[in-house]
């Protein structure tokens, strides 16, 4: 039967299921696991992980008892300064898990996935007044908002047929439709755009070597290009500002550190991180490469420049430790300031249902 990706046994013949935001219970016969009967409301809101299928903060006991919680928490985009001191906040908190994706190039606006009523969906916030805009609304996942450098177009992710994501481009404006831009039958996640519009960064989920960066053209044959396809795990690919360079994560080493090669013609590979790195930023003018480091969140910066073809960047320097988890950021155009998701209410209370029975018994 449907579901919206979390379920749970209640013994002897029910099942829980999550289901548009809420959760509902139905009777199955033991014998053939046969559904019967209509759905019954359990809860108006539980919640469900939206990042890990099947992952719902339900559970239930043979003896009919049910426990479930509505909330991960509010989360809300925070301005902090290069020590760590937060300068403001950006629009109202919510608890639809929000992540922070991609900033447009002129810092104006930014593109965010929320989950709400089991619903993943893009949402776009204009920094400046604190507004937010809901960009997509297809049921199913979509997310990996990209935006083009001029900002007028935005590349996502659609949960497709077959339950594949498929990439596909809508203006940001949000009219129109959404026009499929690559297919295959492998997942794929977007994480940047180049300045000259000619090239999508994406991570792609492969069979043999699982998840691997890749670059698609947006002209000629749209045939995908390896930017790091190896054994090991690839991806959080960031195009330089003049496009010359990707900066991107890779586990190659036993552990995930950031690298930065030539492109579209690999070469001129080095390690930038130093003790793990993760989720690169540039700044706007390239003189500067941040970073996370894994577990700790400690915001990291190396000074960048160009001698000839070589790229020449400076051993890292601590900037602040972000807080709450593992908080996403995006950096202001000048490096001045960052923006940053952070977690500012704890998850709601665990509630507890005792001796639950269906209607009528």
């Amino acid at each position: 039967m449907e579901r919206d990706g979390a379920f749970a046994l209640l013994p002897p013949d029910h099942v829980l299921v999550a289901r548009q935001g809420a959760l509902w219970a139905r009777r199955f016969n033991p014998r053939d696991t046969a559904p019967s009967g209509e759905y019954m409301l359990v809860a108006q809101k539980v919640l469900v992980d939206h990042t890990f299928t099947g992952h719902g903060a339900f559970a239930a006991s043979p003896a009919g008892t049910i426990v479930y919680r509505a909330s991960a928490g509010n989360r809300q985009l925070v301005w902090f300064d290069r020590t760590g001191a937060r300068l403001g906040t950006v629009g109202e908190a919510n608890d639809g898990q929000q992540v922070l994706q991609h900033f447009s190039h002129d810092g104006r606006s930014a593109a965010v996935i929320r989950y709400i009523d089991a619903n993943s969906d893009v949402w776009l916030i204009d920094i400046t007044r604190g507004t937010s805009q809901r960009f997509t609304s297809d049921p199913g996942f979509d997310g990996g908002p990209v935006f083009s450098h001029d900002g007028r177009s935005i590349v996502y992710v659609m949960d497709a047929k077959d339950d594949v994501f498929q990439m596909v481009r809508k203006k940001a404006d949000g009219t129109g439709t959404a026009e499929l831009v690559y297919e295959s039958k492998e997942n794929k996640n977007p994480t940047d755009w180049s300045a000259d519009g000619e090239y999508v960064l994406f991570r792609n989920q492969a069979g043999d070597t699982g998840w691997d960066l890749l670059a698609l053209p947006l002209s000629g044959n749209r045939q995908p290009i390896d930017v790091g396809r190896t054994p090991f795990t690839e991806g959080e690919g960031r195009f330089s500002p003049d496009g010359k360079w990707v900066a991107f994560a890779t586990n190659e080493s036993g552990r995930s550190e950031i690298y930065v090669q030539r492109f579209p013609s690999a070469g001129g590979r080095q390690m930038i991180s130093i003790g793990g790195g993760e989720f690169p930023r540039w700044r706007r003018d390239g003189r500067e490469l941040y970073y996370l480091t894994p577990g700790s969140n400690r915001l990291m910066t190396a000074s960048v420049s160009t001698t000839g073809a070589r790229l020449e960047v400076a051993a890292p320097r601590y900037l602040f430790t972000l807080p709450n988890g593992r908080p996403s950021y995006e950096p202001s155009t000048n490096g001045d300031r960052f923006l940053v998701n952070v977690v500012v209410s704890s998850p709601s209370p665990i509630s507890v249902i005792l001796n639950w029975k269906p209607p009528g018994r």
